[in-house]
């Protein structure tokens, strides 16, 4: 085999790889995920797409960057979070009062909508959220 056809095979390779990864997304905030329509959970549903939502980016919401203090990959801190000391951030039961699925929505009790800047969550994984705390923060 000569180096021209070694060359071609290496950048098909390349190519084939580097598509692939694309096509993947190598960014956690290009994981897309579809939440059922019932019996959402934590552990199971929301876990991994509040990690790759929420908490990949610097100044976020993870266990290493709590912003408002607040880790959203963390189940116990995000049904024990209290917006401002007071305001419970999940209200059991009550998913179109919680602040946590207006916040995904639209900027709420001077907390702009989030994630801040975007990209937003599709209406699946907002509504998703809701239905989580509709059903009991399973």
């Amino acid at each position: 085999m000569n180096k021209y056809h070694l060359f071609i095979i290496l950048t098909v390779t390349l190519l084939i790889i580097a598509s692939a990864c694309k096509k993947n997304g190598t960014n956690p905030e290009d994981i897309n995920f579809v939440l059922p329509d019932s019996n959402v959970t934590y552990a199971h549903d929301l876990h991994e797409m509040f990690t790759a939502k929420c908490g990949t980016r610097s100044g976020c919401h993870s266990s290493s960057d709590q912003a408002g203090n607040l880790d959203l990959t963390n189940y116990y801190a995000v049904i024990n979070h209290y917006i401002n000391g007071n305001i419970p951030l999940v209200i059991n039961g009550n998913g179109e009062n919680s602040p946590l699925y207006r916040i995904l929505l639209a900027p709420y009790l001077d907390i702009p909508r989030m994630p801040l800047d975007g990209p937003y969550l599709n209406t699946n994984n907002s509504n998703g959220v809701k239905i989580w705390i509709d059903e009991g923060l399973n």
